[in-house]
């Protein structure tokens, strides 16, 4: 996951922070029933079924207007990262800080 895209927060937002926090540290990969007891997924589906479940998510949709979800979802973004973006050059900043650089 990249942390310059506002992934640690999207994380924590999900799971909380204590769970952010092992996740993070640990480097850890988890399984797709792990993330789901984390709400970590809107849907999960069998190949077979992919053409159903997408046709779920655009029926829901649809009928609403373009420009009204998108400044929902804009304002939504802007309460969830607030703080988030006031904070994560740090990441971008302790990146550069581990990179071995020569004079030569």
């Amino acid at each position: 996951m990249n942390l310059n895209w506002l992934g640690l927060p999207l994380l924590q937002n999900i799971v909380g922070s204590t769970k952010t926090k092992e996740m993070v540290i640990s480097g850890q990969n988890y399984s797709t029933d792990e993330l789901s007891k984390y709400n970590f997924f809107d849907d999960l589906f069998d190949e077979d079924d992919k053409i159903k479940i997408i046709n779920k998510w655009v029926k829901k949709f649809k009928s609403r207007s373009p420009l009204a979800s998108q400044m929902i979802k804009r304002s939504i973004n802007v309460l969830a990262f607030h703080d988030a973006l006031a904070i994560m050059h740090m990441d971008y900043d302790q990146f550069l800080l581990t990179q071995n650089y020569s004079d030569s």
